[in-house]
């Protein structure tokens, strides 16, 4: 496949948002029962049907349920930070999970007030004990 080919692959696959794919996609990745908190977009109706605990914020009255406290926005600033992140220069599809990665991890140290590069250094020991090269 050429690089071209490769980019619209992945912004298929990054934008098909039906009702089929999301389903699928959660599926395979949350387990079941888990608690679900979204928008009401139509495409989330069913979750409930197929053995997820599903609960609802309608943005258009308020940021947060009063009946059942579901939010999510959390969620949406993770996501749109993320989106910023991958989107700068473009993310090949076989690199996503890398990029993935990077930003949660980058994510963690900003939310434990810690230097990136020393926490870097301190995970790298963790990862590889041993021989420092100070010997």
């Amino acid at each position: 496949m050429s690089g071209d080919e490769s980019s619209k692959a992945l912004r298929f696959w990054t934008t098909k948002r039906d009702e089929q794919t999301l389903l699928a996609l959660i599926k395979k990745h949350v387990a079941p029962n888990t608690e679900i908190h979204t928008d009401l977009w139509r495409g989330y109706i069913n979750l409930e049907n197929h053995g997820f605990k599903h609960f609802t914020v309608n943005h258009s009255e308020n940021f947060v349920d009063p009946e059942t406290g579901a939010y999510i926005q959390n969620i949406e600033t993770s996501w749109r930070a993320l989106r910023q992140t991958v989107s700068r220069g473009g993310v090949r599809r076989d690199n996503l999970a890398d990029h993935l990665c990077e930003h949660l991890w980058r994510h963690r140290c900003d939310k434990m007030n810690v230097d990136p590069f020393n926490k870097l250094i301190q995970d790298i020991r963790t990862i590889y004990p041993g021989k420092t090269g100070l010997e």
